[in-house]
């Protein structure tokens, strides 16, 4: 199980996630980010998700790009013949353009200020929400800090936190 948390402003956009995977009551640790091109990913759900991922090789730099990556992803998914409970998940894109999120069956939604997926989401999104404005903290320092409190307070979330961060380059 898993959180993966982003973060836009005007000038960055950050991804973090914990490193939790757990499988035969056992937890392993597995990045659940990637970067693709000049973009980061992050999942979660099936491991499957991460490897579609990772060999993603068109560029993702706007929202177009990111509906093009969710359109494979669907007839991915399509393909694989996985029942509803395995082809299920998310993916979070940070772009140059800006913050995605896709959401089952593969719907795009622009992020403004930030956003988490996975079992820590709603922790994660507390989280954000009190430390938005709230301290004088990084992009990153915001990101890691929400997937920190998953990790504490979800059972499901665990490992480490590892982030990444993308430019943010204005239309």
């Amino acid at each position: 199980m898993s959180v993966v948390v982003g973060v836009v402003t005007d000038t960055e956009v950050v991804i973090a996630a914990d490193t939790a995977l757990t499988g035969n009551f056992q937890t392993f640790g597995e990045t659940k980010i990637a970067r693709v091109g000049d973009a980061a990913i992050g999942w979660v759900g099936n491991s499957l998700w991460g490897t579609f991922a990772r060999q993603w090789t068109k560029t993702l730099l706007d929202r177009t790009d990111v509906e093009a990556f969710a359109a494979a992803w669907r007839v991915y998914v399509k393909d694989l013949s996985l029942d509803e409970k395995a082809s299920s998940g998310a993916f979070m894109v940070a772009t140059e353009g800006g913050l995605f999120e896709i959401t089952p069956p593969g719907s795009v939604c622009v992020v403004r200020h930030y956003t988490a997926i996975g079992m820590g989401e709603s922790i994660a999104l507390g989280s954000l929400y009190s430390l938005r404005g709230w301290r004088d903290l990084s992009t990153v320092d915001e990101a890691v800090v929400a997937v920190k409190a998953a990790i504490y307070h979800h059972p499901d979330c665990g490992g480490e936190v590892e982030h990444l961060s993308v430019a943010r380059v204005e239309p």
